[in-house]
């Protein structure tokens, strides 16, 4: 999907090189835009952020006397990392309510908060770790990374005009 974005861009990349080449993006800009959305999709777009926030109060929601979950692992969860009020929980799971009222609001706010700042962390963390490893990978061991030769090719001149005069890569479309 980042890719066809990245296709959509540099083709009204390329209009309006031919008509305002001031305001036309380049190389940099496009690849930019490009690390972006997969940082975005990947974060956003692989179930990480929506089973979560399904998930924050799913266990005290569905605890019963059969299951023991109050007994078993409760006192182990603290009030910050999930939500345990049945009324806010009410309300979630079935329906008839509105996230806008306050005490829902406060009662959501210190998980969400909680998991935001664990998500950026993890984030940034892999980020750091990419960039030590980047430096040997690249320029010591030469290897090469063949997902990102299309979007290099794509943008290059801000219009795809190298990749789309090859003929091979016309061929194999």
């Amino acid at each position: 999907m980042s890719t066809f974005t990245l296709l959509v861009l540099v083709g009204l990349n390329a209009l309006t090189k031919q008509f305002a080449p001031k305001v036309a993006l380049k190389q940099e800009e496009l690849l930019t835009i490009y690390v972006m959305l997969c940082l975005g999709s990947s974060v956003a777009g692989n179930n990480f952020l929506e089973n979560l926030v399904l998930s924050l109060g799913h266990a005290f929601w569905f605890a019963t006397p059969e299951n023991e979950w109050s007994e078993l692992f409760f006192r182990f969860v603290p009030d910050w990392l999930a939500v345990k009020n049945k009324i806010a929980l009410h309300g979630f799971y079935e329906g008839r309510s509105s996230i806008y009222i306050i005490k829902h609001i406060v009662v959501w706010l210190a998980p969400l908060v909680f998991w935001t700042c664990f998500a950026i962390v993890l984030i940034f963390t892999l980020l750091c770790v990419n960039v030590l490893i980047r430096r040997a990978w690249v320029e010591q061991k030469k290897l090469s990374y063949p997902i990102i030769q299309l979007p290099l090719e794509l943008t290059r001149n801000g219009t795809g005009s190298v990749l789309f005069s090859n003929r091979l890569f016309l061929c194999r479309i």
